[in-house]
């Protein structure tokens, strides 16, 4: 008996918001419903009622960052940060397509009414720059149209491509983690029109924090001990950036926990947990 041949998934592609198509490493976007069972008395050792509970369309993405094309450190921050000055929404809500694999055996699925709830950058010494988006979609179907990247090759971001300002020497720094929070809230309603999908996927307040790990030991640490003894951050600003320019994000107002050391034989390592503040109604980064 013959069988058709196993759908794979380098052939498939992710088309995100007006970004278009873009080179992902992974993609767990997909809708889900959970199955609760309420606790009763009924005469019976065995489950007998269950509850559905609401439709969730979620996912990570995660891929590689790019020095040109859609994926650029840039365009993926701006999807995560860019807000409603009025009204706090996010501005960009949009529509991701997952084409699973190619040829007869393939799937294509729609997400509308996306956001993007995390948005994580990870920069380790001697390793590629990625990112991982974390998605919320207000409802999905199957069936849309697969997209192909185009254009000319683009070379990924490295490491040695990342700029670090504002712990003392740059230099030292051998990894790097940024994570932009926004705190999506689902809400759902008596709607027959949305069924069990949210009608409506609110933006909560954000929160910017991240990690920086050094050769040696952290530079921040006096700034961390002396949390205790003032109202307001000691940590002055950090400034992320890609040499050559095509991106720059000073984080404002920030504050350091204190460093873990990490040892071990060989090179000391230590690693220092970061936040940043809005200050003044503002934002938290500029």
């Amino acid at each position: 008996m013959a069988y058709p041949a196993a759908p794979m998934g380098y052939i498939g592609s992710v088309s995100l918001f007006d970004v278009g198509v873009v080179r992902v490493s992974s993609c767990s976007l997909a809708r889900k419903q959970a199955i609760d069972h309420p606790d009763v008395i009924d005469g019976t050792v065995d489950w007998t009622l269950y509850q559905l509970k609401g439709i969730e369309c979620e996912g990570d993405v995660r891929l590689p960052v790019t020095a040109g094309g859609g994926a650029t450190l840039s365009s993926l921050f701006d999807l995560a940060t860019q807000r409603d000055l009025d009204t706090g929404e996010l501005v960009h809500d949009g529509t991701v397509v997952v084409a699973y694999g190619g040829g007869p055996q393939s799937k294509v699925r729609t997400f509308s009414g996306c956001k993007i709830n995390t948005f994580e950058l990870k920069a380790t010494a001697g390793e590629v720059v990625e990112a991982t988006i974390g998605i919320w979609g207000q409802s999905a179907v199957d069936g849309g149209l697969k997209s192909h990247v185009s254009g000319a090759p683009v070379r990924c971001l490295a490491w040695a491509d990342i700029l670090v300002t504002g712990v003392g020497d740059g230099c030292l720094v051998k990894e790097l983690t940024m994570t932009i929070a926004n705190n999506l809230q689902r809400n759902y309603t008596f709607c027959p029109a949305s069924g069990y999908f949210p009608n409506n996927i609110s933006t909560g307040k954000r929160h910017i924090s991240g990690s920086l790990g050094f050769q040696g030991f952290a530079p921040t640490e006096d700034s961390a001990w002396s949390n205790k003894d003032h109202d307001n951050p000691q940590g002055g600003s950090l400034i992320i950036a890609v040499a050559g320019g095509g991106f720059s994000k000073t984080f404002l107002n920030i504050t350091y926990e204190l460093q873990t050391i990490e040892a071990q034989p060989g090179v000391i390592t230590s690693t220092a947990n970061w936040y940043a503040h809005a200050d003044g109604g503002g934002q938290a980064f500029s």
